[in-house]
């Protein structure tokens, strides 16, 4: 049987985004006037300005941003236009000059006088814009292949694309002259470390795209002895992406914070909420929860198995075993290096309701429930439980899949379960994320209670990588050699 994915009631939900309060942040002595509507690009002096209208960046993320009616768009041009066309030229071709063969040697130009009133590039200008733009590729692609990163999905680049165009309409609102506009802009997320790294990341995300297109563009233009004013506009144009890039690169949390003129803010983790919540709470839960005919079992498996809100999209399929209950999960959040793509373990029959079991006996069930409508559910729910007092400082108490996620954990741990089988269960494939869940506490405390979980009943599509120590011989070997020395004859003590 499966769970509607329609909500209970109507009512809009009233969660908000990690990221709400960035539209609300107001700049210091920089701007008085509101925000547009829109996104543009950031401010240039007039003479960059008008250069602008004649050169186009030939990337895909420059179209990504809105221009006033009547403009002309950032991709039109002499140069942008011949770039345009021979990188749909070449759109299947490889990006050859990032990878090496736009050496100094190849490159050519025509004598064609000063290109817009600046005198022409020579060919050993033209090699180390080049040079240079290509080396920020390679250090990039070389610290990814080290940390093992994937490209973002799609919804992260939809994130990234609002987060650059929420910048793109800050540097249009600044109107007092400063040096360093882009780190003004983004210091005001300083405070909030987890909202500057989001935005950071998405700049730098962005930048790259255009440095690594206008390559390419420029590299099609070569091939095609396209090598006039328009190159040089291009390779002037490569240059400033290039400068933005490493402006990115430079962005520093802490210098950041202190231009802010602002405290940092705690962040707020869902695991502190277990904090606040009495003991029982997961069983008013349960009570509150069963009143919903269509979210009712999917709270049963959220609470029990503390599952990603996603999960319970993919759908999790359950079947009674004996006096246990199996359930087998397919992972959300699973990358080539990352995640469990499905796992399965075991619950206890008589620690889950009785009428989810009864349920059970006539074979296997796959529960599914929209993952936003869950969300609206357990935002509806809390509400009740829970009511608002709104007093200055105290956050509302709303329950969360990630809340019973760090419940879960918190009740494994009591329970004296290895960190990996933790992982396994929370569907992680390195243990030390797990790390992150939950609260070390002893049983008998109030943040702890008997898990359903049966332990040794955990399966995974990926071993689960056990915690790196190599560090710790060395630390321990650190600290008994000062220990040592502090115990020598002679020393004070």
């Amino acid at each position: 049987m499966s769970s509607s994915t329609q909500p209970d009631g109507d009512a809009p939900s009233s969660s908000k985004s990690a990221f709400d309060h960035e539209t609300g942040t107001t700049l210091p002595n920089l701007t008085g006037k509101p925000l547009p509507n829109g996104s543009v690009m950031s401010p240039q002096t007039a003479k960059e300005d008008l250069r602008s209208k004649t050169r186009g960046s030939g990337t895909e993320a420059a179209n990504d941003v809105p221009h006033k009616e009547g403009a002309k768009h950032p991709t039109q041009g002499g140069a942008a236009f011949a770039a345009a066309v021979a990188t749909r030229r070449v759109q299947s071709a490889e990006a050859v000059v990032i990878e090496g063969e736009f050496e100094g040697e190849g490159i050519s130009s025509s004598k064609s006088g000063d290109v817009e009133g600046y005198p022409e590039l020579s060919d050993a200008e033209a090699f180390e814009i080049v040079k240079r733009a290509r080396s920020m590729l390679v250090t990039d692609k070389e610290s990814r292949a080290r940390r093992k990163d994937t490209p973002p999905g799609p919804s992260t680049r939809d994130t990234y694309q609002r987060k650059c165009k929420l910048v793109d309409a800050w540097m249009a609102a600044i109107q007092d002259p400063c040096d360093t506009p882009l780190k003004v802009v983004v210091s005001q997320y300083a405070p909030h470390k987890q909202s500057f790294c989001v935005m950071r990341a998405a700049l730098k995300w962005r930048a790259i795209a255009r440095v690594r297109s206008q390559l390419q563009a420029l590299a099609a233009m070569q091939r095609e002895r396209l090598c006039d004013a328009g190159w040089h506009r291009g390779l002037r144009e490569l240059s400033r992406m290039a400068s933005e890039l490493q402006q990115v690169l430079d962005l520093d949390h802490a210098e950041c914070l202190e231009l802010s003129q602002r405290e940092a803010v705690r962040g707020k983790s869902k695991k502190n909420t277990l904090r606040r919540l009495k003991p029982g709470w997961r069983d008013v839960f349960l009570a509150a929860n069963e009143h919903s005919e269509t979210y009712k079992r999917a709270g049963v498996l959220m609470r029990f198995c503390g599952l990603r809100p996603l999960e319970l999209e993919f759908g999790v399929e359950a079947q009674l075993v004996g006096d246990q209950v199996s359930v087998q999960i397919v992972g959300a959040k699973v990358r080539e290096t990352a995640g469990q793509p499905w796992r399965r373990f075991s619950l206890r029959a008589n620690m889950l309701p009785a009428w989810f079991v009864a349920e059970l006996k006539p074979g296997k069930k796959i529960y599914t429930a929209d993952a936003d409508n869950m969300r609206r559910h357990l935002v509806r729910i809390s509400a009740k439980l829970y009511p608002r007092k709104y007093k200055e400082g105290q956050q509302d108490i709303i329950l969360s899949a990630y809340v019973f996620r760090h419940a879960l954990v918190t009740d494994l741990r009591a329970d004296g379960w290895s960190i990996e089988d933790i992982a396994a269960v929370l569907g992680e494939s390195a243990s030390e994320t797990a790390n992150w869940y939950g609260f070390r506490s002893q049983r008998g405390t109030r943040d702890a209670e008997p898990s359903a979980a049966v332990q040794g009943s955990t399966e995974t599509s990926r071993p689960v990588r056990p915690p790196d120590r190599s560090w710790l011989n060395n630390d321990v070997l650190t600290y008994r050699g000062k220990l040592n020395k502090a115990r020598s004859p002679g020393r004070k003590m």
